[in-house]
């Protein structure tokens, strides 16, 4: 008789419990011997480095995991019903550990290029005349702006569509173990006889997929007739301009004398702008703070550069406070 979702998802939940304890005990052994900053650009790689330890020393050696074992429930392969086989595990654990974290690598990395190439888009639109912005343009560029959107929207959310396969279907809770065809089964004799379903949690999670999908396609509906209003406008314009402009009028030479007074005396801006920087500086990455978040002691940093402070070790950089990640706070118009 196969698990059912209750036991799989407790499982789950164990495992990654331990394995986060794991993960706290080498960094503490580590941090003896590099600095807390070092280890931080590593976050990953240690993330990778526990997660196969924790897998080496329970399903390599074929035993259960400890989240396994706490809910009585074993893994076996699917046709033979029988424990995986040392290659199959071996195959399931390099894909359940190093698949996430080449995964991730590749979706920073598209992301990174997706945001260079759209930039690079919005610089050659800002370039044309207006006489060259024809609709096709405008709307090209419009709908561009709205990939990192649906990039957000679908691609990275995909974990929560096949949690909602998992919460219909009740058999597969990650890819990796339907692609290795490992299901769970009872131990003999601790059978669950409950009948829980967690079908409809899986389908309102569908059902914000369908409404996400609806919105960006509206999105895209509006981003159309917007783009088509622009192009009306400008061809306005420039009907209305053709009358009132000499013959050798170029509408670029606009734009050259709006030149900015901070641009023309730099010089007396200088002190001031560094002064601000100062204050809006991040000590972890000393750069300019992206989402000022602040701890109980009050020391302001990057949300990210403190959560990844902080899941080395729950103290202010700073003045080394005990600062619990649930209790920074987000600070906002600063």
């Amino acid at each position: 008789m196969y698990s059912k979702q209750p036991e799989i998802m407790r499982a789950y939940q164990r495992d990654e419990e331990y394995k986060q304890m794991l993960r706290f005990l080498i960094i503490e052994a580590l941090e003896t011997m590099i600095h807390y900053r070092t280890l931080s650009k590593f976050d990953s790689e240690i993330r990778m480095g526990s997660d196969l330890l924790y897998y080496l020393l329970t399903s390599m050696r074929g035993k259960q995991t400890l989240g396994e074992e706490y809910c009585s429930i074993i893994p076996v392969f699917k046709k033979s019903m029988q424990f995986p086989s040392k290659i199959r595990r071996t195959i399931y654990i390099l894909l359940k550990v190093l698949g996430p974290y080449f995964m991730n690598r590749l979706l920073k990395s598209l992301e990174q290029r997706l945001n260079e190439v759209i930039s690079r888009q919005n610089d050659t639109f800002k370039e044309l005349n207006s006489q060259d912005k024809s609709f096709k343009t405008i709307l090209i560029n419009n709908l561009m702006n709205l990939l990192p959107s649906a990039y957000n929207a679908f691609v990275m959310q995909f974990n929560q569509l096949y949690l909602a396969l998992f919460f219909i279907w009740g058999k597969y809770y990650d890819l990796t173990k339907q692609v290795m065809s490992i299901r769970f089964k009872y131990v003999p004799g601790q059978e669950a006889e409950h009948q829980i379903s967690y079908m409809n949690p899986g389908r309102l999670i569908m059902l914000q997929f369908v409404i996400q999908g609806i919105s960006f396609f509206i999105k895209i509906a509006k981003t159309i007739h917007q783009s088509h209003k622009t192009h009306l406008k400008q061809q306005q314009k420039l009907k209305a301009n053709q009358w009132n402009q000499p013959i050798d009028y170029n509408p670029q030479e606009d734009d050259l004398q709006n030149i900015d007074d901070n641009q023309i005396n730099g010089k007396n801006v200088v002190g001031e702008v560094d002064q601000e920087n100062e204050a809006d500086q991040c000590s972890l990455c000393y750069g300019t703070r992206i989402n000022t978040t602040a701890t109980i002691c009050g020391h302001l940093f990057c949300w990210d550069c403190i959560h990844t402070s902080l899941k080395i070790k729950q103290e202010c950089p700073q003045c080394r406070e005990q600062c619990p990640p649930q209790k920074l706070v987000l600070v906002y118009n600063l």
